[in-house]
């Protein structure tokens, strides 16, 4: 067979592939021209990236318009022909849940700390945080209760001190964020700051994961 166009959805060609060479430079799957053997593992790895959405952490090299790939611990992402772009975003919901660190998992109350809980991926987009939820991991054995804040370069210029009344495990925590126009961008990074710790008895407990919500905007 000889060389050959590959033709995209708008009927434009892509690329032309020649007699023994292929696409593996070019694109996340290699399209192997006439003359290239063995090609069954070529088509069977391209096959399985298809089917699992290029999943991994990073990112896929050399994407191309209109492409998922599924981001290993976080969201969906679509190509746009620019950059990858969450499908749980402000391109398609008016609200979303932020990729959280894995740091954001069991805040411990009872220690004074600054946790970063959530870092923007530096990609121009800003994340706007309107909502924080707490849900909690244990039972809790504490007599007072903790007051803590959200910040990126300054307490509170997130969320202002705010207190966690009468901890239970059977119910989890909701905060709204208004009012602030501060937002992460870049590489800002929001921490969750705890100002006065709990106190309690000897078994001493009040751990939460932490969920951002919001807005994005490119």
């Amino acid at each position: 067979m000889p060389a050959f166009d590959v033709i995209n959805s708008r009927g434009v060609s892509v690329t032309t592939v020649n007699v023994g060479t292929t696409t593996a430079a070019l694109f996340p799957v290699e399209i192997p021209g006439d003359g290239i053997a063995p090609y069954p593992p070529i088509i069977g790895n391209d096959l399985f990236h298809l089917l699992e959405h290029f999943a991994e952490t990073t990112e896929p090299t050399n994407p191309v318009e209109g492409m998922i790939w599924y981001k290993v611990g976080g969201f969906p992402h679509y190509f746009n022909g620019v950059k990858f772009v969450p499908m749980l975003g402000a391109q398609n919901s008016t609200a979303f849940g932020f990729e959280m660190l894995p740091t954001a998992l069991d805040i411990d109350f009872t220690v004074a700390a600054t946790v970063p809980i959530f870092t923007a991926p530096g990609d121009g987009t800003s994340f706007h945080p309107t909502n924080l939820i707490l849900l909690p991991q244990a039972a809790f054995d504490v007599t007072t209760n903790a007051l803590f804040n959200l910040q990126i370069t300054a307490a509170e210029d997130v969320l202002e001190d705010s207190q966690i009344i009468t901890p239970t495990p059977t119910k989890h925590g909701f905060f709204s964020i208004e009012g602030m126009t501060t937002f992460a961008e870049n590489v800002d990074t929001i921490s969750l700051e705890v100002t006065i710790p709990a106190t309690g008895g000897g078994a001493l407990d009040l751990r939460y994961d932490a969920f951002l919500f919001g807005l994005n905007r490119e």
